[in-house]
C-alpha cells in the first residue's frame, strides 16, 4: 500500500483521498484469510490507485495526455506555458487546450497550479525554507497568487499547512 500510495501521489493523485482510503484498505486486508482472496483484493486496490491517477481508460488521447503530465511535472517549476506543452506534444495550442481539459477535467493552468501545490506541499513540511522560497522553487512568480492559490486548493494558507501538519507530527513522535 505504501508503494501504490507513492506511486498514485507522484502520478498525481490527490494525496488527501490517497491516505483516506489507506485506512480503509488496511482494515480490509486485516480481514482476508486466503490467498486468493488477498491477490482479488490487490487487484482490486491496484485499480483504484491507477484510477485515482489516470481515469484515461477510453481515451483515445492517452498517450498525449501522459506525455503533456510527465513532461510537467518535470518542468512545473519553470515558467511553463500551454504553447510549450502543446509544442512538446505535436499538437496546435488551440486543439490541446481542448483535448486537455476534456481528458483531465480542467484547463492547463489549473492543473499545473495543483501540481505545483503538491510539490510545494512536501516543501512545507520538509525543511526550513521561507514561504517566499518554496513559491519561487515552484514556479509561482508571485507570492500572494501562490498563497491564493494553495489556499483555494487545500483550504488553508501555506503557513497555516506547515504549522499544522508539523504540530500533527511532533504529536505521533512524542505520544502527546
Amino acid at each position: 500500500l505504501v508503494v501504490l500510495s507513492r506511486a498514485s501521489i507522484y502520478g498525481g493523485g490527490s494525496a488527501e483521498l490517497i491516505f483516506d482510503i489507506n485506512h480503509r484498505y488496511m482494515q480490509e486486508l486485516r480481514q482476508l484469510s486466503s490467498q486468493g482472496d488477498v491477490a482479488r483484493w490487490l487487484a482490486k486496490v491496484l485499480n483504484r490507485y491507477t484510477d485515482m491517477v489516470f481515469d484515461l481508460v477510453d481515451s483515445k488521447h492517452k498517450n498525449i495526455i501522459r506525455k503533456a503530465v510527465n513532461y510537467m511535472k518535470a518542468n512545473c517549476a519553470k515558467d511553463l506555458t500551454l504553447a510549450e506543452l502543446a509544442d512538446h506534444v505535436g499538437y496546435s495550442h488551440s486543439h490541446f487546450s481542448k483535448v486537455f481539459k476534456e481528458e483531465m477535467g480542467c484547463g492547463f493552468r489549473v492543473y499545473l497550479n495543483q501540481l505545483r501545490v503538491e510539490k510545494s506541499k512536501s516543501l512545507l513540511l520538509e525543511g526550513a525554507a521561507s514561504i517566499s522560497e518554496i513559491c519561487s522553487m515552484c514556479g509561482f512568480e508571485d507570492q500572494s497568487y501562490y498563497c491564493k492559490v494553495f489556499k483555494k486548493i487545500t483550504g488553508v494558507t501555506p503557513d497555516k499547512f506547515r504549522k499544522q501538519f508539523r504540530r500533527i507530527d511532533s504529536t505521533r513522535e512524542y505520544g502527546l
